[in-house]
């Protein structure tokens, strides 16, 4: 199948797409990136550098990044998912429901980032459980989103073990969802405009780089970790916070997580919009948005 996000790429920027580049000339020494990637994509530093809210609406893609005016990149990413992306899941897919699918697409997009509630968003949009299954299967492999799987290795029995599901992209999944293209749409809820963004990021960085996978952990009594990077020797546990004064508090599920797997996991990250990088700790470190 083609790559759907194909009409907003180009030439120069296409690898942007895949690694989602920092604005700095190169990559942090993350313990998940391996070594070689800041050589890899040391070019990217001329891509603009774009504030986080910016990005939190309007995405990260070549094609919309480099119109310098939001209106713009509002109509460009609209008449993308309007025309573009449907035609082309129309013309690669079989889907013999297509108003479902249509209304399928609207309602994945407005839960982007949960955890896949199959049952729900069957009733919904009016199709068979195994469709709606089907249907992610069809978004995940025409690259207009990616699975997130629970992390299975606690020793917690209430630990949830259904996935998430994340379009690639902010700017198409607000556009999908049809949520108002301007930054102040943000205001409702930052923390979920910025968890869906860092999901994105770290999914491409793995993506390119190879090492590792991307999970995340949950327990029906609320503890939880928003995403944690596996590798072959390690567990890397991630919280996102959406502030800039990190706090104890912020970190408290890491703390846990780490405590709970001794063997496997030496560290964890808070990602936040921390000035510079912070030690808060017990082995983990908060670092600034922009460092990814």
């Amino acid at each position: 199948m083609r790559h759907l996000l194909h009409p907003l790429l180009t030439s120069e920027y296409a690898m942007q797409t895949v690694v989602n580049a920092s604005p700095r000339s190169s990559w942090p020494s993350f313990p998940w990136l391996g070594q070689g990637v800041s050589g890899a994509v040391s070019h990217m530093s001329k891509f603009p550098f774009r504030r986080l809210e910016n990005r939190l609406i309007f995405g990260d893609l070549p094609g919309i990044a480099l119109q310098e005016d939001d209106t713009d990149k509002a109509d460009l990413l609209s008449t993308y998912v309007a025309s573009y992306l449907e035609e082309e899941i129309l013309r690669e897919a079989i889907i013999r429901q297509w108003d479902a699918f249509v209304r399928f697409l609207k309602l994945a997009a407005v839960d982007s980032g949960n955890i896949v509630n199959f049952s729900s968003l069957s009733r919904e949009a009016g199709v068979s459980l195994p469709t709606i299954k089907s249907y992610y299967q069809i978004l995940e492999d025409m690259f207009v989103g990616f699975t997130v799987p629970a992390f299975s290795g606690s020793p917690h029995k209430s630990a949830l073990t259904t996935p998430r599901f994340f379009f690639f992209d902010n700017g198409v999944r607000n556009a999908a969802a049809d949520i108002p293209l301007v930054e102040s749409s943000i205001n409702a809820d930052p923390g979920r405009f910025f968890e869906h963004w860092v999901a994105g990021q770290l999914w491409s960085a793995l993506s390119y780089t190879k090492v590792g996978r991307l999970l995340y952990y949950r327990t029906s009594d609320g503890a939880e970790v928003d995403f944690i990077v596996q590798t072959n020797h390690e567990l890397i546990p991630i919280e996102v916070k959406w502030t800039d004064h990190p706090r104890q508090s912020d970190i408290r599920h890491l703390k846990t997580f780490i405590a709970d797997q001794p063997s496997r996991c030496a560290r964890g990250y808070l990602v936040s919009r921390c000035p510079y990088v912070l030690d808060l700790g017990n082995h983990i470190t908060a670092i600034p948005w922009w460092m990814l």
